[in-house]
């Protein structure tokens, strides 16, 4: 099963305690077999990635409700920041994979810029276990 051919995927990162949290995000392949996403810096899925970067994907829709027998697959993530080539890759492959869904949010970005509100944009990348 290719986890990065739908659009949607539930990623769920672990707290300290070992409770999962599951959130909806874009998923894409990437040319060496890793897949990625994006958040924001500052978010719980990054917080939580820096202490343990054990990760469950499953298949799910817009909202983030997964099926009863879709397919779990485990991964490893590292963080990416801006300006580094893994980040870069996963930019790339999020342009071509949503076009205009993800050019439109790079737009709300860069008007965040004009207020003086840097978007603190990072990159999740995946090593798929299996």
């Amino acid at each position: 099963m290719d986890i990065t051919s739908g659009r949607y995927v539930s990623a769920t990162t672990f707290r300290r305690s070992g409770e999962g949290v599951a959130a909806p995000v874009w998923i894409v392949g990437l040319p060496d077999g890793r897949a990625g996403f994006t958040t924001a810096g500052s978010s719980g899925k990054v917080k939580r990635l820096r202490n343990r970067a054990d990760v469950v994907l499953r298949p799910c829709d817009v909202r983030g409700k997964v099926a009863d027998d879709a397919a779990q697959v485990a991964a490893t993530a590292t963080v990416a920041d801006q300006g580094t080539p893994d980040f870069e890759l996963v930019i790339g492959a999020l342009r071509r994979k949503y076009g205009i869904q993800y050019t439109l949010l790079d737009v709300g970005n860069r008007l965040k810029r004009l207020v003086g509100r840097t978007p603190d944009t990072v990159a999740v990348v995946l090593t798929l276990e299996g």
